[in-house]
């Protein structure tokens, strides 16, 4: 089955393109010695998300369609866990992290959708 899907198109990945913006501005203010390991690793998992969604949308097929999205899934929590510690480090305020967990949460929700619908294409 073909996708008539293009990513651009998809509010769940433009969502997710602004969760990597916002990751990137929050983690130029953590400590320099964290710039190998928790901004490094934030940074990644976040990019990852819209970057899986894209790559399904190109690579689509009945047999494989999940795996992108379940990989995308996947770097939400990721991104998740990562700045629950980020928080707990205080390395973010509570504003910013509630903001950015509930945009996080919203996306999963999305992903989730959208492979319940795919699903049911089958």
């Amino acid at each position: 089955m073909a996708n008539r899907w293009k990513f651009e198109d998809l509010l769940v990945w433009k969502k997710s393109i602004k969760i990597v913006s916002e990751i990137y501005k929050i983690t130029r203010k953590f400590p320099k010695y964290e710039i190998y390991w928790l901004t490094s690793q934030l940074r990644r998992a976040s990019v990852s998300i819209p970057s899986n969604i894209a790559e399904w949308n190109e690579k689509w097929s009945d047999k494989h369609f999940t795996i992108f999205l379940e990989n995308s899934q996947g770097s939400c929590v990721e991104v998740y866990t990562q700045l629950l510690i980020a928080y707990n480090l205080w390395y973010l305020e509570k504003s910013i992290y509630d903001i950015i967990i509930w945009d996080l949460q919203e996306i999963r929700r999305m992903i989730a959708w959208l492979m319940v619908s795919l699903h049911r294409r089958l």
